[in-house]
C-alpha cells in the first residue's frame, strides 16, 4: 500500500503453502483479500487495516472444487459481499459475511455478480427468465427482478456511469433468432 507521497508499505506476506492472495477490496478502513490453500480448493478472506499495521485477520473461509474462485465485490454497513464460483456442488453462490462475527449467510444461488455501485449488486442468471437482479444491500434484500415470460434473456455486461445503469442483452425470441 502507498499513499501519492510517501513510499509502499508491505501489508501482509504469504508462504509457500498459499496457492495466491487475490481479490484485493478496499474501504475507507480496512483492505479485504482472499487466500487459497495450495491446491485452490479453500479460500479464506482475511482484512486489514488501511494504514497497515500488518496483522491480517481471517474473517471468514469457503471451501470450493479445485479451480473455483472467490471474488469480493463490496464491504459496507459491516457485510462484505463476496462470490463463490465452483463451490464443491458445482453451483455459484452469493454470499454477505458479517464482519463482526465472521457468519456467510447465502442470498443468491445460480447467480452472477455482474456490477455493484455503493448500494446494489447487479446479478445475472442463465438458468431462469429473469433479466436482472438487483439486490439492495442496504436493506438486505432483492428489489427489482423483472420477468419476460415469451423470451429468454442473459446479462452479458453491466456498465455503471454517474447514475445510469446500461445493460447489455442477449434475447431470444420465441423464434430462436438472437
Amino acid at each position: 500500500s502507498s499513499d501519492l507521497t510517501g513510499d509502499g508499505k508491505l501489508l501482509y506476506t504469504t508462504s509457500a503453502d498459499s496457492r495466491h492472495i487475490s481479490n484485493i477490496l478496499v474501504n475507507d478502513k480496512y483492505v479485504f483479500f482472499t487466500k487459497s490453500n495450495a491446491d485452490g480448493t479453500y479460500y479464506g478472506i482475511y482484512k486489514e487495516t488501511a494504514k497497515g499495521a500488518g496483522k491480517a485477520v481471517r474473517i471468514t473461509g469457503a471451501k470450493c472444487s479445485a479451480g473455483g474462485e472467490l471474488n469480493i465485490w463490496a464491504a459496507t454497513a459491516g457485510k462484505l459481499y463476496f462470490s463463490l464460483a465452483a463451490p464443491s456442488n458445482g453451483q455459484q453462490r452469493v454470499y454477505a459475511c458479517d464482519i463482526a462475527t465472521g457468519r456467510n449467510t447465502r442470498i443468491a444461488t445460480d447467480r452472477y455478480v455482474e456490477a455493484r455501485n455503493s448500494r446494489y449488486l447487479y446479478l445475472s442468471a442463465y438458468a431462469d427468465n429473469y433479466i436482472l437482479h438487483v439486490y439492495d444491500m442496504r436493506e438486505g434484500k432483492y428489489v427489482w427482478h423483472p420477468k419476460k415470460a415469451d423470451e429468454v434473456d442473459t446479462v452479458s455486461k453491466i456498465f455503471l456511469k454517474s447514475d445510469r445503469l446500461y445493460v447489455v442483452l442477449e434475447n431470444q425470441q420465441n423464434t430462436g433468432d438472437f
